[in-house]
């Protein structure tokens, strides 16, 4: 598409397509000029949830504790907390909800 910009031509529907796919095309071998070839993806992180659910059904057992980069995450029971409450929040209540 080699026409001047003064031309009073409408381009048509199939011309515009073909203008804008042509600078696509070039604005990606551009990228890749200044920036390398693209890397493949990742493969997709899987769930922790997914896991947990397959380690189970392969041992036969639950998962209590998972450990992942370093980090340990304790899955199993935990403890409740104490039913009384030693900082009551009387003190941020209004008047009004005072009773």
């Amino acid at each position: 598409m080699t026409q001047s910009l003064h031309s009073t031509k409408i381009p048509t529907e199939r011309e515009c397509k073909e203008a804008l796919r042509e600078m696509r095309d070039h604005g990606r071998e551009l990228l890749e000029r200044v920036l390398g070839k693209p890397r493949a993806q990742a493969a997709p992180r899987r769930r922790l949830r997914t896991l947990v659910k397959q380690a189970e059904a392969a041992t036969g057992k639950t998962v209590t504790a998972v450990t992942m980069d370093g980090v340990k995450l304790d899955l199993g029971n935990g403890e409740h907390a104490a039913p009384e409450n030693p900082w009551p929040l009387d003190e941020f209540r209004t008047k009004e909800t005072k009773q």
